[in-house]
């Protein structure tokens, strides 16, 4: 096989080599470059996009963000079929596992190295807590089986929808800024003290440590709320939406004294227009059971582009 100057450079600094080397040792290698992997994941599009969010995000997450490699197979390796893990760290969830890989019916298992990686790895202790966030269901399948079998982890699954938006399709979304009312309401990024206070409060996920967490995400990401004015000027956010450093929009929020006025739908929208904005693929999820948040999430007329899995163990 002859590679191009700029894939060798990728294969090298994703730290797998063709031969001996992959033999002698089937385990994820942490990547000393993780941008040269970009144009991989650009080609896994859109399935890749929240991965593709967070490595084209790198600059401000990297001092929470491991990016590992591994080749499933021993001899000729070709640089597409690279499986790519990603361990976020969160303050409150514990490390936060996403995978890219070639595309995987859903009912065939994963390749046998990545298996005994995974069943080996140093990269997180699976007795301690975690979560794989979006993964594919043969992937799914096999840390739920590793986790109860070997571990006897009590492990939480959800079920959910990989939603996607074209960028070229965001950017044609209207979303006005001023919304009227009585208060009159707008439509603004969160400001990391009120942002964070009223996610933090209102977001049922909440735990100890996601205050830090969501307020980074303010700070160096998108996002978008409702803010009511008071008369004098000051006022309160009562929906608000982040985009985490894993790359999919979340903690979708509002008020309760503010529901059926349509401000979800458009914090939804101002996120999204502004991730495509930015130069990100707007994607988020949702949970399969939750049938009123599945229809909501329609009306925006994403993509559904694959089911996938949250696989939690002690982290929700």
């Amino acid at each position: 096989m002859i590679l191009s100057a700029k894939m060798s450079n990728i294969m090298a600094n994703s730290s797998f080599s063709t031969g001996s080397s992959l033999r002698e040792k089937a385990k994820f290698q942490r990547v000393a470059d993780p941008p040269t992997l970009l144009p991989i994941l650009e080609r896994r599009l859109p399935n890749s996009c929240f991965m593709y969010n967070q490595l084209k995000a790198y600059e401000s997450c990297k001092s929470d963000l491991e990016v590992y490699s591994l080749h499933p197979f021993d001899e000729n390796p070709n640089p597409e079929e690279i499986w790519i893990l990603f361990n976020f760290s969160r303050e409150d969830w514990g490390p936060t596992l996403s995978f890219s890989a070639p595309p995987l019916p859903p009912t065939k298992e994963i390749p046998t190295r990545i298996q005994e990686a995974l069943e080996t790895t140093t990269i997180l202790d699976w007795t301690k807590p975690f979560i794989c966030v979006a993964v594919d269901l043969p992937i799914s399948d096999f840390i739920v089986k590793l986790n109860t079998r070997k571990y006897g982890n009590n492990i939480k699954i959800f079920p959910s929808y990989l939603l996607y938006m074209d960028p070229k399709e965001a950017l044609k979304l209207d979303v006005p800024t001023n919304l009227g009312g009585d208060p009159p309401a707008e439509l603004r990024s969160l400001s990391p003290l009120e942002g964070t206070q009223f996610l933090t409060k209102n977001w049922q996920y909440s735990k100890a440590g996601t205050d830090i967490f969501i307020r980074k995400c303010i700070e160096n990401h998108v996002s978008a709320g409702v803010f009511v004015k008071n008369g004098d000027n000051t006022g309160e956010f009562v929906c608000g939406v982040i985009n985490p450093g894993f790359g999919l929009a979340s903690s979708l929020v509002t008020h309760p004294d503010y529901r059926r006025k349509g401000y979800a739908s458009l914090a939804m929208k101002y996120l999204i227009k502004n991730l495509a904005k930015n130069g990100f693929h707007p994607c988020w999820d949702v949970e399969m059971s939750e049938t009123a948040a599945v229809a909501f999430h329609k009306s925006l007329n994403p993509q559904i582009i694959a089911k996938v899995d949250y696989v939690s163990h002690n982290a929700l």
